[in-house]
């Protein structure tokens, strides 16, 4: 917890010393801890820890040891949330494509069904699907469907 709202290493040798974590560390069989600020964007979003049966004067190259390592699960997640981001724009692009070639065929109906130019055929969807409650995309689908439809 330390390490994390200090944004700097904790280092617990015994911790029959420290009040705070005493009870529920020695209860596990803990008697020494390490814990690491995993830092991302310039703060830290959780702490990495390890942890000692025995008690342990951990030196300055396992602690700088475990804040490479942190570095390393920071580049990780990093990239983790870069991938979500990009197949969340992605899945959103398609979408957005989809409804637009949509939006499209229905203003051609509109514009060759009326006699209107494009914007205007964009206008009277508009119209219809605010008067319506309905989405944009809705009545575009209803107008392309009817289109569609053989005469009768």
């Amino acid at each position: 917890m330390r390490a994390f709202l200090e944004c700097r290493p904790a280092v617990i040798r015994d911790v029959a010393t420290d009040a705070q974590v005493a009870g529920e560390l020695r209860h596990a069989g803990i008697h020494a801890a390490l814990s690491v600020p995993v830092e991302l964007q310039g703060g830290p979003i959780g702490t990495l820890e390890v942890y000692s049966e025995a008690h342990r004067a951990w030196d300055d190259s396992e602690i700088g040891a475990l804040q490479a390592y942190a570095g390393v699960v920071a580049s990780l997640l990093a990239h983790a949330v870069g991938a979500q981001v990009e197949q969340t724009l992605t899945r959103q692009l398609r979408v957005a494509l989809a409804h637009r070639v949509l939006i499209e065929q229905a203003k051609g109906v509109l514009m060759e069904r009326n006699g209107v130019d494009a914007r205007t055929a964009f206008e009277h969807l508009r119209s219809a699907a605010r008067s319506s409650g309905r989405l944009l995309t809705v009545v575009a689908d209803q107008v392309v469907a009817t289109a569609s439809q053989p005469a009768p």
